[in-house]
């Protein structure tokens, strides 16, 4: 375990929980109604979760291609575990930082210039002269997409190197100023390019900052790849699930004396769901569907405690005489 990665956590009674309970609802709802907290923040919010950072990442791969503990250390920093308020004010405070990152990138017209705009595509079909029955695809006002964040998981977006080192250099410069610091080690970038475009090397450098090139990275527990397909999530999804699956198999998944449809629900609910995390952000082909189907196939098998053995193995499957419940 690293010790950076490591919070402490605030036991807060029961009874103490009323009140910031109370103070962090008012205040969420004056927050989503005067619409202090931007866009870009998905972390700790209603109606919002890590699906729409994961499907932001495949609709910028779609426009791009048409046992032992350690010693005992202390905490300085970080947020205060248990409360209910801790993550409304990290937003605030995350908003606060951002307002000011956001001036400085408005000094530099080639940094606004270079952010990826993003529109929403709506059919229309014409009901009056010539274009009577006909769809039509309306391309809404785009907007700026510079930033995708959930709590303080943060990527940049960009379409030049230059602009991404600039606002790079102006992240780590303002996040010091606030009290916190951009993690070199889990830092990287990714390039996204059009069909037939030879990808060229290139590192990002930010206020002593060194950033290195990859072909996939993890981002809210998706792998996302440089060709923005499917195939090194679905192979990643499918290990969590075994995985998943294994941590069970002995004392239930595998049991045959253990009731099938708590077998079931319990798979459903535990495997499943982490086979097809994200999933809704996919772009998949008939080849990702008979992958997924044929995991799936494993493990309904398993929990039934089919096997393949052969045939003459198997127990017979009709009776071969009358039925000792029925006839006599």
């Amino acid at each position: 375990m690293e010790c950076g990665n490591y919070r402490g956590i605030s036991l807060v009674a029961h009874a103490g929980k009323v009140l910031p309970k109370v103070v962090a609802t008012r205040l969420s709802h004056y927050c989503e109604r005067e619409g202090i907290l931007p866009e870009e923040q998905s972390g700790f919010r209603p109606h919002r979760s890590t699906l729409d950072m994961l499907f932001a990442i495949q609709r910028l791969h779609e426009l791009a291609r048409n046992k032992s503990t350690a010693e005992w250390f202390d905490v300085g920093q970080g947020l205060r575990q248990g409360c209910n308020l801790t993550p409304l004010l990290f937003n605030l405070f995350f908003a606060a930082m951002l307002m000011v990152a956001v001036a400085e990138f408005d000094k530099d017209p080639n940094v606004t210039a270079d952010m990826v705009k993003i529109g929403t595509q709506v059919e229309y079909t014409g009901k009056k002269g010539r274009s009577a029955g006909k769809k039509t695809t309306v391309v809404t006002d785009a907007e700026a997409l510079w930033a995708m964040l959930y709590a303080d998981d943060a990527a940049i977006v960009s379409r030049s190197p230059e602009s991404l080192e600039k606002m790079m250099s102006v992240i780590v410069r303002v996040a010091g100023l606030f009290g916190l610091m951009v993690s070199e080690p889990k830092t990287e970038i990714m390039c996204m390019l059009p069909k037939g475009i030879e990808e060229r090397p290139f590192t990002v450098s930010a206020a002593g900052q060194t950033y290195k090139q990859t072909d996939r990275f993890v981002y809210l527990g998706r792998t996302i790849s440089a060709d923005g397909k499917a195939d090194r999530e679905i192979t990643s999804r499918s290990c969590r699930a075994w995985k998943c699956y294994r941590r069970n198999s002995a004392s239930i998944y595998d049991r045959r004396r253990a009731n099938r449809q708590l077998k079931i629900r319990l798979l459903q609910a535990e495997v499943v769901e982490t086979l097809l995390y994200g999933c809704a952000s996919w772009s998949l082909t008939a080849e990702h569907y008979m992958k997924l189907n044929g995991t799936h196939r494993q493990f309904l098998t398993r929990c039934i405690g089919w096997s393949k053995r052969k045939r003459s193995d198997r127990p017979p499957v009709l009776y071969p005489g009358p039925h000792p419940g029925r006839l006599r």
